[in-house]
């Protein structure tokens, strides 16, 4: 799996997207990101199947995907390549 960090938000709210490519037959078990961080994927090529652990959802080319990401994710290929872009929205915390 390749994944590249195409920009990493410096604003509030902090949004980061990456460009991920899969091999076929991977799976790639993600760790939870911060409280409250959403996290969108958008599949370019291929197929996959994505989310939450245990509530993954099958995707095609062309099809989002939209999951809160502050727990266990992941992202497995079938027989093909996949090609995705992936962002993470990350929590603000209110100012006290």
């Amino acid at each position: 799996m390749e994944v590249r960090l195409l920009d990493q938000g410096q604003d509030t709210t902090q949004v980061d997207a990456y460009w991920m490519r899969c091999a076929p037959h991977t799976t790639r078990h993600a760790e939870p990101h911060t409280s409250g961080a959403r996290e969108t994927l958008t599949l370019i090529s291929g197929t996959l199947e994505a989310g939450p652990e245990g509530e993954t959802l099958p995707l095609s080319a062309g099809d989002s995907l939209t999951f809160d990401a502050d727990r266990h994710h992941l992202y497995r290929t079938g027989d093909t390549w996949a090609t995705l872009l992936v962002s993470v929205i990350y929590h603000e915390e209110p100012a006290s």
